[in-house]
């Protein structure tokens, strides 16, 4: 079921109960089977080349300046205790854009990607792989896609 986009009657609602429903569903984790909407490195930067999407890499500020981040991302640590005002700000300005978030394997990008499609987000996506890959997928970097310096 794909929820509609926010309205500003939404607003208030992401603003007080989602902060703690996403961070509570973050801190579990969350095996394959429950991850939602996945789309390949490849896939993500021709949608963001295309102007459909925001690759927004969760990581931390240490990680961003070891291995640089996707071209043209957005960065936004999770760890950010702000993590969920500025995704929803980030929604809210962009509402007909789809939202990639990218971590190092994949793993934190699946769960946080699932946090907020039960939140009422629609249009985002799991890069699968990341930025430094996982046993299923060479990730970003190894594919060659272009990277920025960061930080």
């Amino acid at each position: 079921m794909i929820a509609s986009p926010f309205t500003p009657s939404r607003r208030a609602f992401m603003a007080g109960s989602f902060g703690l429903g996403l961070a509570a569903a973050l801190s579990l984790p969350a095996s394959a089977s429950e991850l939602g909407p996945v789309i390949t490195d490849g896939d993500a930067f021709v949608h963001q080349q295309d102007g459909k999407m925001i690759i927004v890499d969760i990581r931390t500020p240490t990680e961003w300046s070891m291995t640089g981040i996707a071209q043209d991302a957005l960065t936004i640590d999770m760890q950010d205790p702000d993590f969920v005002k500025k995704l929803v700000q980030l929604r809210l300005d962009n509402p007909d854009k789809e939202i990639g978030l990218i971590c190092a394997s994949s793993n934190r990008s699946g769960q946080a990607q699932t946090a907020l499609s039960q939140a009422g987000f629609d249009r985002v996506y799991s890069i699968f792989g990341g930025m430094t890959g996982n046993d299923q997928a060479k990730g970003w970097i190894a594919d060659g896609l272009p990277t920025t310096g960061c930080c």
